[in-house]
C-alpha cells in the first residue's frame, strides 16, 4: 500500500486540509516521497484562511522541497483551511502534512 496522496498530472494541482476550526498556525511541515521523484514537489505555495473561497497566500517555495520542508510563520497565521498548490503542470504528491499552532481566542473588538 502506498502511503502518499498523489494527483494526476495537471495544471496547478492542489490539496486542501480542513482543520475543523480556526487556529493560529505557526508552522507547516510537508513530507515528500522518499523512494523517488523528490523534484516533483516544487513551486509550492501555501494558502491559509477561514473562508475556503478566499484563502490568503502566506508562503512560496520555488525550489524542490526535497524529503521534507518546514514553512515557519513567526507571527502565526489564522485559519481553518490549509491549501497546498503547485504552480506548474505537475503531479502533487504529499506523504504527510503536519500543521502546528495554537487555538487562541479571537476578539471581536
Amino acid at each position: 500500500m502506498w502511503p502518499c496522496a498523489c494527483s494526476k498530472i495537471e495544471n496547478y494541482p492542489s490539496a486542501v486540509t480542513d482543520l475543523g476550526q480556526s487556529y493560529t498556525i505557526t508552522k507547516i511541515h510537508v513530507f515528500n516521497r522518499l523512494d523517488c521523484c523528490p523534484g516533483r514537489l516544487h513551486d509550492l505555495v501555501v494558502y491559509i484562511g477561514d473562508d475556503i473561497n478566499s484563502l490568503a497566500l502566506v508562503a512560496r517555495r520555488t525550489e524542490p522541497v526535497g524529503a521534507t520542508y518546514t514553512f515557519d510563520f513567526d507571527e502565526g497565521v489564522r485559519g481553518r483551511y490549509v491549501k497546498l498548490q503547485i504552480e506548474a503542470n505537475e503531479f502533487l504528491t504529499i506523504c504527510e502534512l503536519e500543521v502546528f499552532g495554537c487555538n487562541q481566542k479571537v476578539s471581536n473588538k
